[in-house]
């Protein structure tokens, strides 16, 4: 659904003639807050979930969407890791806004910030719904985080190539 809707989203600005680079800016830092209580939701839910701990942080789910052999014992509550990494995510991605140097600024650190945080957040999932690309080594999640922050960075030196030749 994500990658449906930005490519509709690209093409929607390019018809109207409308920044890319300052649409992202615009418009990731409320995607990223809508994430954040979509992690809640999933809390709620019972979906998502992490694998078994012994730590203080366990949470046990009866959901009908947690593994049977998982329910009622202490999971990681990965969605409110995630949660909690994209509020502060967001918190980072509007002081960027406002110290931004170039269009595009806010869009790049998202795609290269998120991946990161939904890598780390992998290692404690529990779901095996998920995939693997390889088994219990890398999910396919981090896989696609791997590829998004690579392009990322990428387009970052782009960027900024392309922002100092109109500067100088």
């Amino acid at each position: 659904g994500l990658v449906t809707a930005a490519l509709w989203g690209i093409w929607y600005a390019r018809r109207i003639k409308l920044s890319i680079w300052k649409a992202m800016d615009v418009l990731l830092p409320g995607l990223t807050l809508g994430h954040a209580f979509g992690r809640f939701g999933c809390f709620a839910a019972g979906c998502c979930y992490g694998r078994p701990t012994d730590s203080a942080f366990g949470v046990r789910f009866h959901s009908d969407l947690v593994e049977a052999s998982l329910r009622g014992i202490p999971l990681h509550p990965t969605q409110l890791y995630e949660a909690a990494a994209l509020l502060t995510l967001f918190a980072g991605l509007l002081w960027v806004f406002r110290h931004r140097k170039f269009d595009g600024q806010v869009g790049l650190t998202y795609l290269m910030a998120y991946p990161i945080i939904r890598s780390i957040v992998e290692v404690f999932r529990g779901d095996l719904i998920r995939g693997f690309v390889v088994d219990d080594v890398l999910s396919t999640s981090q896989f696609i985080s791997i590829l998004v922050f690579l392009a990322a960075a990428i387009a970052l030196v782009v960027r900024l190539k392309q922002v100092q030749r109109r500067s100088s």
